[in-house]
């Protein structure tokens, strides 16, 4: 009886041959495997670990004024995203396909990395990240994300099974998938064009001062002053 190495490992999640057991294209797609493991599962296993820092930072007194929509609407993103992954591998598990561990793999550390990041925005709501859009890396880790979705969504248009209206659990995947375009984007756009207006805030300059750069006090101050020397 041979050894069971992370060859035979990676074979029988990936499906694939034991002397090739980790190809990164197949049939002039990139496949399945690398799509899953390094573009899908890392970013997102990557995603959870840096997200979950945040969670054990010293939280504020619940502010009077509301958080800045922007932070709502990303909430609202990563929590739908989180959902449909979700809704993704019911299916897997109802169609018991032959990449069945892969996409339970794959799901799961998507599902996991979407809520600790949810969570994690949640916290960063009650902290002095509150006036600002908050740490370029939840940003950075979010864009690590968009490759596999590409992908996905490019492999799935090439293969005709998943436009099939025959099969709608299998149709339903890539609805699924298509439909995970949109939360990114509001996303995106809400971390790019934040409505920190509507909340009655200033732009700051950093996370620790939490001060605006001009206040009002100060341009009375400077008018006073000025009408004082003529």
């Amino acid at each position: 009886m041979g050894l069971f190495g992370p060859a035979e490992l990676v074979s029988g999640l990936c499906r694939t041959d034991e002397q090739n057991p980790f190809p990164v294209f197949q049939d002039g797609n990139i496949s399945p495997c690398f799509n899953q493991l390094v573009l899908g599962a890392l970013p997102h296993a990557g995603m959870a670990i840096f997200s979950a820092c945040y969670l054990s930072m010293q939280r504020h007194a619940p502010p009077q004024t509301p958080a800045p929509c922007s932070w709502t609407l990303r909430c609202f993103s990563a929590l739908l995203v989180a959902l449909l992954f979700s809704s993704d591998l019911l299916l897997v598990v109802l169609l018991q396909r032959d990449l069945l561990l892969l996409d339970l793999l794959s799901d799961g550390c998507s599902i996991l990395a979407w809520l600790v990041h949810f969570s994690a925005l949640m916290v960063l709501q009650r902290t002095s990240f509150r006036r600002t859009r908050g740490p370029p890396l939840l940003l950075l880790l979010v864009l690590l994300s968009i490759p596999n979705l590409v992908v996905t969504l490019i492999n799935s248009c090439d293969n005709r099974e998943y436009l099939n209206l025959s099969e709608p659990l299998v149709f339903a995947r890539f609805v699924l998938v298509s439909a995970r375009t949109l939360p990114l984007l509001v996303y995106l756009l809400a971390f790019a064009f934040p409505c920190i207006s509507e909340a009655g805030y200033s732009l700051n300059i950093n996370a620790d001062d939490g001060s605006p750069l001009i206040t009002e006090d100060n341009e009375q101050d400077t008018g006073e002053l000025g009408f004082s020397t003529i």
